[in-house]
C-alpha cells in the first residue's frame, strides 16, 4: 500500500474520532436544556452523561475487537459510525428518560468499535517513528474532539435552526442532536474509502491466542490498563461536569462556556499534542520505552495538579489558565498509552488488546468518573443543598489523574527491571 493511501486513511480515522467526540460530548453542554424538557435527578443525569454510554461500550468493546481482528475493519467501521450517528439522531426525538438512555447506549455500542479498529489499522500501516507520527495525527481527534463538540453544540444553541416536523417551541437540544446525527450518517460513507492491508499470514493472525501473550506480559499490561482506567475516570468526569461547574459557579451562559471552553481546548490540546509528538519521536529514536512512561507520569501529574487548581482555587481569570494547563498536558498522556500498547502487542492481537484498554477508559472510566464527582460533590454540600462540584472535581477527577501518574512511573520501573529497553515497534 502506498504512502498516500495510508495518510488518507489516517486522516479519515482522525475525522471519525472527532465526530465520535461530538456525538458523545454534545450532552455535556445540553444536559441543562434536556433536564428542563425531561425532568431527571442528578444521579440520572450522571447515568445519561456516563453510565448508559459506558456500560454499552464495555459490553461491545471486546467482541468488537475480536471481529476487527478477524474481518474487514473498513466495513465494520462504516457500520459503527452509521449506527452511532443514527442513535444520536433518534435521541432528538426522545420524550422520556428511558428512551434517551437507550439511545445513549446505542451510541456507546457504535463508538466501541472505532478506537480498536483505528489502532489496529495504524499498527498495520507503520512502524518506528512513522508510527509515532500516525498515532499523533489520530490523537488530534482525541485532543480537539471535545473542544469541537463544545463549539458545535454551543453554536447550535446560540443560533437555533428550524427543522421540518419540529415546531418553533421545541427544545433546541433536539435540533442539535438531530443535525449532529444527520452529519454523521453522511460522513460514514467516507469510511468505505479506508485502505486495509492484506495479510499474507491472515490465517495465522486469526488463530493467534490472546491468553499466552497476556500472561507473558501481565505486569506491563496490568499497569497500563490500570493507568488507562484512572485517566478515563478522571477525564470523563472532568469533561462531563466542568461545563456545569463553570455555569453554576460563575453565572456564565451555556453558549459562552461552550465557545470559550471549546476554543481553549482546540488551542491548548493541539499545542500539547505537538509538544508530546516531538518528545516522543525523540524517545522512539532512542528506543527508550521506559523514558516514554516517565514522560507520561510527568504529564499526568501536571494535569492532575491543574485540575486541583481549576476546582479549588481558580478565579474568573485564573480558572482558564488552570484549564489550559490540563488540556495542554493530557494529549501527550493519551499518546503515551497508545505507544505503550503498540510496544508490547503484536499486530494480530492489537484490536483485542486495545479494546480492553478502551473498555477500562471509556466504559469503567465513563461510568465511575461522573458518578465520583456527584458522590463527593454531594458529600461536601450542605444537607439538602446543591452539590459542591468544585470539591467533587478535586477528589473525583484530580486524584485519579495523580494515581495514573504513579502508575506510569511504576511502568517505567518495571520495564527497566525487566531490561525491556526494546524498540517501540514490533513485527
Amino acid at each position: 500500500m502506498n504512502d498516500k493511501a495510508k495518510h488518507v486513511s489516517v486522516l479519515i480515522l482522525t475525522a471519525a474520532v472527532i465526530l465520535s467526540y461530538i456525538d458523545r460530548s454534545a450532552l455535556f453542554l445540553l444536559i441543562g436544556e434536556v433536564e428542563r424538557d425531561i425532568p431527571m435527578s442528578l444521579v440520572q443525569q450522571s447515568w445519561l452523561l456516563g453510565g448508559g454510554f459506558a456500560i454499552a461500550y464495555g459490553v461491545a468493546a471486546f467482541p468488537a475487537g475480536v471481529l476487527l481482528d478477524r474481518f474487514s475493519r473498513r466495513h465494520i467501521l462504516f457500520w459503527a459510525v452509521a449506527g452511532w450517528s443514527l442513535f444520536t439522531l433518534l435521541s432528538g426525538f426522545c420524550d422520556d428518560y428511558v428512551s434517551l438512555l437507550i439511545c445513549r447506549a446505542g451510541v456507546g455500542v457504535g463508538e466501541a468499535m472505532l478506537a480498536p479498529g483505528a489502532y489496529s489499522l495504524i499498527r498495520s500501516y507503520y512502524d518506528g517513528r512513522a508510527r509515532v507520527r500516525a498515532f499523533s495525527t489520530f490523537s488530534i481527534g482525541n485532543a480537539v474532539g471535545g473542544g469541537i463538540a463544545l463549539l458545535v453544540t454551543g453554536a447550535l444553541l446560540q443560533f437555533p435552526v428550524s427543522l421540518p416536523g419540529l415546531s418553533s417551541g421545541d427544545a433546541s437540544w433536539r435540533t442539535a442532536l438531530i443535525l449532529i446525527g444527520l452529519a454523521g450518517l453522511v460522513f460514514s460513507f467516507l469510511l468505505l474509502a479506508l485502505h486495509e492491508p492484506v495479510h499474507s499470514d491472515a490465517a495465522t493472525i486469526v488463530a493467534q491466542p490472546i491468553w499466552p501473550h497476556l500472561r507473558e506480559h501481565l505486569g506491563l499490561y496490568a499497569i497500563a490498563y490500570a493507568a488507562q482506567a484512572a485517566m478515563g475516570a478522571s477525564l470523563f468526569g472532568f469533561m462531563a461536569w466542568a461545563p456545569s461547574f463553570l455555569i453554576s459557579s460563575y453565572n456564565w451562559s451555556a453558549s459562552h462556556v461552550g465557545e470559550t471552553f471549546g476554543q481553549l481546548q482546540l488551542v491548548a490540546s493541539l499545542a500539547g499534542l505537538a509538544m508530546g509528538t516531538l518528545v516522543l519521536q525523540a524517545l522512539a529514536a532512542r528506543k527508550a520505552i521506559s523514558a516514554v512512561a516517565v514522560f507520561g507520569a510527568i504529564l499526568a501529574c501536571s494535569s492532575g495538579c491543574a485540575m486541583l487548581g481549576f476546582s479549588l482555587v481558580g478565579t474568573d481569570t485564573t480558572i482558564w489558565a488552570f484549564l489550559a494547563l490540563m488540556l495542554f498536558c493530557f494529549p501527550g498522556v493519551a499518546l503515551v498509552n497508545a505507544l505503550a500498547l503498540a510496544h508490547i502487542t503484536p499486530v494480530g492481537l492489537m484490536a483485542r488488546m486495545s479494546s480492553i484498554s478502551f473498555i477500562l477508559a471509556s466504559s469503567i472510566g465513563a461510568s465511575i468518573g461522573p458518578a465520583l464527582i456527584t458522590l463527593f460533590g454531594q458529600g461536601a454540600s450542605e444537607t439538602g443543598g446543591k452539590p459542591d462540584l468544585g470539591q467533587g472535581i478535586a477528589i473525583g477527577s484530580a486524584v485519579p489523574m495523580l494515581v495514573a501518574a504513579l502508575l506510569w512511573a511504576a511502568y517505567a520501573l518495571l520495564v527497566r527491571r525487566q531490561n525491556a529497553q526494546s524498540p517501540l515497534e514490533m513485527s
